[in-house]
Protein backbone atom coordinates (compact mmCIF):
# COMPACT_ATOMS: atom_id res chain seq x y z
CA UNK A 1 0.00 0.00 0.00
CA UNK A 2 1.22 3.18 -0.96
CA UNK A 3 1.70 6.27 1.48
CA UNK A 4 0.38 9.26 1.59
CA UNK A 5 3.21 10.97 2.93
CA UNK A 6 6.06 12.92 1.11
CA UNK A 7 8.91 10.80 2.49
CA UNK A 8 12.58 10.53 0.56
CA UNK A 9 12.69 6.87 -1.07
CA UNK A 10 15.31 5.80 2.22
CA UNK A 11 12.54 6.53 4.13
CA UNK A 12 9.38 5.77 2.23
CA UNK A 13 9.97 2.14 2.90
CA UNK A 14 9.94 2.11 6.51
CA UNK A 15 6.76 3.98 6.14
CA UNK A 16 4.57 1.40 4.14
CA UNK A 17 4.10 -0.22 7.05
CA UNK A 18 0.53 1.88 7.97
CA UNK A 19 -2.19 -0.60 6.59
CA UNK A 20 -0.46 -3.57 9.05
CA UNK A 21 -0.27 -0.90 11.81
CA UNK A 22 -4.29 -0.06 11.61
CA UNK A 23 -4.88 -3.83 11.50
CA UNK A 24 -2.57 -4.58 14.53
CA UNK A 25 -4.10 -1.83 16.44
CA UNK A 26 -7.75 -2.22 15.72
CA UNK A 27 -6.99 -6.05 16.91
CA UNK A 28 -5.80 -4.90 19.87
CA UNK A 29 -8.48 -2.36 20.66
CA UNK A 30 -11.10 -5.00 19.61
CA UNK A 31 -9.74 -7.36 21.99
CA UNK A 32 -9.46 -5.29 25.12
CA UNK A 33 -13.23 -4.56 24.33
CA UNK A 34 -13.78 -8.10 24.00
CA UNK A 35 -11.79 -8.77 27.71
CA UNK A 36 -13.62 -5.77 29.14
CA UNK A 37 -17.41 -7.51 28.35
CA UNK A 38 -16.24 -10.88 29.89
CA UNK A 39 -15.20 -9.73 33.06
CA UNK A 40 -18.47 -7.62 33.36
CA UNK A 41 -20.28 -10.59 32.05
CA UNK A 42 -18.80 -12.82 34.78
CA UNK A 43 -19.33 -10.22 37.36
CA UNK A 44 -23.10 -9.97 36.73
CA UNK A 45 -23.51 -13.80 36.33
CA UNK A 46 -21.98 -14.32 40.03
CA UNK A 47 -24.01 -11.76 41.34
CA UNK A 48 -27.22 -13.51 39.98
CA UNK A 49 -26.20 -17.01 41.23
CA UNK A 50 -25.57 -15.66 45.09
CA UNK A 51 -28.52 -14.05 45.43
CA UNK A 52 -30.74 -16.58 43.87
CA UNK A 53 -31.63 -15.21 40.45
CA UNK A 54 -31.35 -17.04 37.54
CA UNK A 55 -28.06 -17.03 35.65
CA UNK A 56 -28.05 -14.37 33.45
CA UNK A 57 -25.09 -13.44 31.06
CA UNK A 58 -25.50 -9.68 30.27
CA UNK A 59 -23.07 -8.10 27.59
CA UNK A 60 -23.23 -4.19 27.72
CA UNK A 61 -22.41 -2.18 24.98
CA UNK A 62 -19.16 -1.89 24.51
CA UNK A 63 -17.45 1.51 24.22
CA UNK A 64 -16.84 3.27 21.15
CA UNK A 65 -13.43 3.99 19.84
CA UNK A 66 -14.63 7.80 19.53
CA UNK A 67 -15.39 7.51 23.90
CA UNK A 68 -12.51 5.35 24.22
CA UNK A 69 -10.36 8.50 21.95
CA UNK A 70 -11.99 11.04 24.17
CA UNK A 71 -11.44 9.02 27.88
CA UNK A 72 -7.43 9.13 26.82
CA UNK A 73 -6.51 5.03 25.51
CA UNK A 74 -3.57 5.66 23.66
CA UNK A 75 -4.14 2.62 21.85
CA UNK A 76 -7.56 3.99 20.54
CA UNK A 77 -5.74 7.16 19.80
CA UNK A 78 -3.38 5.77 17.80
CA UNK A 79 -5.96 3.79 15.92
CA UNK A 80 -7.97 6.88 15.53
CA UNK A 81 -4.98 9.22 13.83
CA UNK A 82 -3.97 6.17 11.66
CA UNK A 83 -7.86 6.17 10.10
CA UNK A 84 -7.95 9.74 10.14
CA UNK A 85 -4.77 10.03 8.05
CA UNK A 86 -5.92 7.17 5.90
CA UNK A 87 -9.57 8.21 5.31
CA UNK A 88 -10.45 4.64 6.62
CA UNK A 89 -13.99 4.45 8.36
CA UNK A 90 -14.13 7.89 8.92
CA UNK A 91 -13.43 10.94 6.54
CA UNK A 92 -10.23 11.82 5.96
CA UNK A 93 -8.20 14.52 8.24
CA UNK A 94 -4.59 15.00 8.31
CA UNK A 95 -4.93 17.78 10.86
CA UNK A 96 -6.76 15.77 13.20
CA UNK A 97 -5.04 13.15 12.51
CA UNK A 98 -1.78 14.32 13.40
CA UNK A 99 -3.37 15.92 16.67
CA UNK A 100 -4.26 12.64 17.79
CA UNK A 101 -1.05 10.41 16.72
CA UNK A 102 0.47 13.21 19.08
CA UNK A 103 -1.41 12.70 22.28
CA UNK A 104 -0.82 9.17 21.68
CA UNK A 105 3.06 9.78 21.57
CA UNK A 106 2.72 11.93 24.48
CA UNK A 107 1.78 8.45 25.84
CA UNK A 108 4.33 6.79 24.97
CA UNK A 109 2.97 5.02 21.75
CA UNK A 110 6.12 3.86 19.75
CA UNK A 111 4.64 3.89 16.44
CA UNK A 112 3.11 6.83 17.35
CA UNK A 113 6.42 8.74 18.04
CA UNK A 114 7.58 7.97 14.81
CA UNK A 115 4.52 8.73 13.08
CA UNK A 116 4.54 12.33 14.74
CA UNK A 117 8.14 12.79 13.64
CA UNK A 118 7.83 12.22 10.27
CA UNK A 119 4.55 14.46 10.29
CA UNK A 120 6.94 17.71 11.52
CA UNK A 121 9.90 16.86 9.01
CA UNK A 122 7.68 16.85 5.95
CA UNK A 123 4.94 19.10 7.31
CA UNK A 124 1.97 16.33 7.11
CA UNK A 125 -0.88 17.71 9.25
CA UNK A 126 1.08 19.98 10.92
CA UNK A 127 3.03 22.92 10.48
CA UNK A 128 6.66 21.61 9.58
CA UNK A 129 9.10 22.01 12.78
CA UNK A 130 12.82 20.20 12.67
CA UNK A 131 12.97 20.61 16.08
CA UNK A 132 9.91 18.49 17.66
CA UNK A 133 10.53 16.06 14.32
CA UNK A 134 13.85 15.48 16.26
CA UNK A 135 12.15 15.85 19.43
CA UNK A 136 10.11 12.83 18.68
CA UNK A 137 12.88 10.64 17.49
CA UNK A 138 14.22 11.42 20.52
CA UNK A 139 11.83 9.81 22.01
CA UNK A 140 11.42 6.75 20.45
CA UNK A 141 15.65 6.62 20.58
CA UNK A 142 14.91 6.64 24.33
CA UNK A 143 12.72 3.46 24.33
CA UNK A 144 15.63 1.83 21.72
CA UNK A 145 13.90 2.07 19.04
CA UNK A 146 16.86 1.31 16.22
CA UNK A 147 15.03 3.51 13.89
CA UNK A 148 14.84 6.31 16.55
CA UNK A 149 18.02 5.91 16.88
CA UNK A 150 18.83 6.57 13.25
CA UNK A 151 16.99 9.33 12.94
CA UNK A 152 18.71 11.26 15.94
CA UNK A 153 21.98 10.15 14.08
CA UNK A 154 21.08 11.89 11.31
CA UNK A 155 19.90 15.06 12.96
CA UNK A 156 23.07 15.78 14.83
CA UNK A 157 25.11 14.59 11.20
CA UNK A 158 22.82 17.27 9.12
CA UNK A 159 22.16 19.63 12.17
CA UNK A 160 18.54 19.23 11.06
CA UNK A 161 16.43 19.89 14.70
CA UNK A 162 19.68 20.42 16.64
CA UNK A 163 23.09 21.14 16.52
CA UNK A 164 25.01 19.64 14.25
CA UNK A 165 27.33 17.06 15.89
CA UNK A 166 29.52 14.68 14.04
CA UNK A 167 30.59 12.57 17.10
CA UNK A 168 27.50 12.76 18.90
CA UNK A 169 25.91 11.42 15.18
CA UNK A 170 28.14 8.58 15.50
CA UNK A 171 27.57 7.08 18.62
CA UNK A 172 23.78 6.96 18.04
CA UNK A 173 24.40 4.97 15.08
CA UNK A 174 26.84 2.71 16.54
CA UNK A 175 23.83 2.22 19.03
CA UNK A 176 21.65 1.28 16.21
CA UNK A 177 24.16 -0.48 14.49
CA UNK A 178 24.24 -3.15 17.20
CA UNK A 179 20.97 -3.72 16.68
CA UNK A 180 21.58 -5.25 13.40
CA UNK A 181 19.86 -2.22 11.55
CA UNK A 182 21.14 -1.75 7.83
CA UNK A 183 20.56 1.71 7.68
CA UNK A 184 22.42 2.45 11.08
CA UNK A 185 25.23 0.26 9.85
CA UNK A 186 25.92 2.08 6.35
CA UNK A 187 25.52 5.29 8.05
CA UNK A 188 28.44 4.12 10.59
CA UNK A 189 30.17 2.92 7.99
CA UNK A 190 30.06 5.63 6.30
CA UNK A 191 31.34 7.19 9.36
CA UNK A 192 34.37 5.24 9.59
CA UNK A 193 35.09 5.77 5.35
CA UNK A 194 34.84 9.59 6.11
CA UNK A 195 36.69 10.22 9.41
CA UNK A 196 33.00 11.71 10.25
CA UNK A 197 32.72 12.06 13.98
CA UNK A 198 35.70 9.48 14.39
CA UNK A 199 38.78 8.64 12.91
CA UNK A 200 38.77 7.45 9.25
CA UNK A 201 39.43 3.96 9.29
CA UNK A 202 39.02 1.96 5.78
CA UNK A 203 38.95 -1.62 7.40
CA UNK A 204 36.30 -0.78 9.98
CA UNK A 205 34.23 1.00 7.44
CA UNK A 206 34.68 -2.22 5.10
CA UNK A 207 33.35 -4.19 8.08
CA UNK A 208 29.77 -2.39 8.56
CA UNK A 209 29.61 -1.79 4.86
CA UNK A 210 29.41 -6.04 4.76
CA UNK A 211 27.31 -6.46 7.92
CA UNK A 212 24.79 -3.85 6.06
CA UNK A 213 25.11 -5.32 2.90
CA UNK A 214 24.61 -8.88 4.60
CA UNK A 215 21.48 -7.74 6.04
CA UNK A 216 20.04 -7.20 2.29
CA UNK A 217 20.17 -3.32 2.05
CA UNK A 218 21.40 -2.61 -1.47
CA UNK A 219 23.35 1.12 -1.05
CA UNK A 220 25.47 -0.92 1.31
CA UNK A 221 25.60 -4.18 -1.62
CA UNK A 222 26.73 -2.02 -4.39
CA UNK A 223 29.64 0.02 -1.72
CA UNK A 224 30.30 -3.06 -0.98
CA UNK A 225 31.43 -4.08 -4.66
CA UNK A 226 33.15 -1.18 -4.84
CA UNK A 227 35.30 -1.16 -2.23
CA UNK A 228 36.04 -4.60 -3.09
CA UNK A 229 36.50 -3.57 -6.62
CA UNK A 230 39.21 -0.68 -5.75
CA UNK A 231 40.79 -3.09 -2.77
CA UNK A 232 39.96 -0.48 -0.04
CA UNK A 233 39.78 -1.70 3.47
CA UNK A 234 40.12 -4.86 2.01
CA UNK A 235 42.03 -7.06 -0.42
CA UNK A 236 40.68 -6.05 -4.49
CA UNK A 237 38.71 -8.69 -5.43
CA UNK A 238 36.62 -8.61 -8.01
CA UNK A 239 34.71 -11.67 -8.18
CA UNK A 240 33.62 -10.35 -4.91
CA UNK A 241 33.17 -6.87 -6.35
CA UNK A 242 30.77 -8.63 -9.03
CA UNK A 243 28.63 -10.79 -6.36
CA UNK A 244 27.84 -7.65 -4.64
CA UNK A 245 26.86 -5.04 -7.48
CA UNK A 246 24.94 -7.98 -8.90
CA UNK A 247 22.97 -8.11 -5.25
CA UNK A 248 21.84 -4.48 -5.75
CA UNK A 249 21.65 -4.55 -9.00
CA UNK A 250 18.77 -7.29 -8.47
CA UNK A 251 17.46 -5.07 -6.39
CA UNK A 252 17.08 -2.21 -8.94
CA UNK A 253 19.96 -0.14 -7.68
CA UNK A 254 20.82 1.31 -11.52
CA UNK A 255 24.71 2.62 -10.05
CA UNK A 256 25.57 -1.30 -9.43
CA UNK A 257 23.99 -1.91 -12.97
CA UNK A 258 26.04 0.28 -14.53
CA UNK A 259 29.27 -0.84 -12.52
CA UNK A 260 28.10 -4.62 -13.79
CA UNK A 261 28.60 -2.95 -16.94
CA UNK A 262 31.85 -1.92 -16.19
CA UNK A 263 33.26 -4.76 -14.66
CA UNK A 264 32.62 -6.92 -17.84
CA UNK A 265 34.63 -4.33 -19.95
CA UNK A 266 37.68 -6.27 -19.49
CA UNK A 267 39.96 -2.87 -18.21
CA UNK A 268 42.57 -3.47 -15.75
CA UNK A 269 42.28 -6.71 -15.53
CA UNK A 270 38.66 -7.07 -14.96
CA UNK A 271 36.66 -9.96 -16.60
CA UNK A 272 36.20 -9.32 -20.49
CA UNK A 273 32.30 -10.63 -21.18
CA UNK A 274 30.75 -8.13 -24.03
CA UNK A 275 27.45 -9.82 -23.73
CA UNK A 276 27.22 -9.11 -20.16
CA UNK A 277 28.37 -5.60 -20.66
CA UNK A 278 25.87 -4.72 -23.06
CA UNK A 279 23.37 -5.94 -20.69
CA UNK A 280 24.08 -4.32 -17.95
CA UNK A 281 24.48 -1.38 -19.74
CA UNK A 282 20.91 -1.36 -21.31
CA UNK A 283 19.20 -2.49 -18.10
CA UNK A 284 20.99 0.54 -16.07
CA UNK A 285 20.17 3.04 -18.91
CA UNK A 286 16.44 1.72 -18.70
CA UNK A 287 16.37 2.60 -15.11
CA UNK A 288 17.47 6.19 -15.49
CA UNK A 289 20.92 5.88 -14.94
CA UNK A 290 22.69 8.75 -16.63
CA UNK A 291 26.32 7.43 -17.03
CA UNK A 292 24.62 4.98 -18.86
CA UNK A 293 22.61 6.99 -21.03
CA UNK A 294 25.78 8.73 -21.98
CA UNK A 295 27.95 5.65 -22.80
CA UNK A 296 25.16 3.99 -24.40
CA UNK A 297 25.65 5.36 -28.26
CA UNK A 298 29.37 5.09 -27.75
CA UNK A 299 29.29 1.18 -26.98
CA UNK A 300 27.32 0.39 -29.40
CA UNK A 301 28.89 1.72 -32.00
CA UNK A 302 32.24 -0.59 -30.50
CA UNK A 303 30.26 -4.14 -30.69
CA UNK A 304 29.06 -6.25 -33.44
CA UNK A 305 25.70 -6.52 -34.04
CA UNK A 306 24.94 -9.95 -32.70
CA UNK A 307 26.21 -8.97 -29.42
CA UNK A 308 24.66 -5.66 -29.54
CA UNK A 309 21.54 -8.21 -29.85
CA UNK A 310 22.41 -10.86 -27.41
CA UNK A 311 22.79 -8.04 -24.38
CA UNK A 312 19.62 -6.10 -25.89
CA UNK A 313 18.09 -9.73 -25.18
CA UNK A 314 19.21 -10.40 -21.96
CA UNK A 315 18.35 -6.84 -20.88
CA UNK A 316 14.89 -7.07 -21.84
CA UNK A 317 14.52 -10.75 -20.47
CA UNK A 318 16.12 -9.05 -17.29
CA UNK A 319 14.16 -6.53 -17.20
CA UNK A 320 10.46 -8.54 -18.08
CA UNK A 321 11.43 -10.40 -14.80
CA UNK A 322 12.36 -7.39 -12.55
Amino acid sequence: MATDLPLQPELKEQYEYWDEQYKKGRRRFDQGLNIIVFAVSMIVALGNLFTGIPELIFEPEPPTLQEQVEAGDPEAQYVYAVMLMQGREVEKDPEQGAYWMERAAEQGILDAQRAIATFYRYGTGVQKDQEKSFYWWQRAADQGDAMGQYNVGLGYRNGRGVGKDPQTAHEWFRRCADQDDVLCQHALARSYRLGDGVEANPVTAFEWYLRSARGGYDKAQAYTGRLYEAGTGVEQDFEQAIHWYGKAAEQGNDLAQFALHMMHTGQDGRPLDPVEACKWLYVAEANGNRRAKDRLPEFEALLPGEIREEGKARADAWLAAH
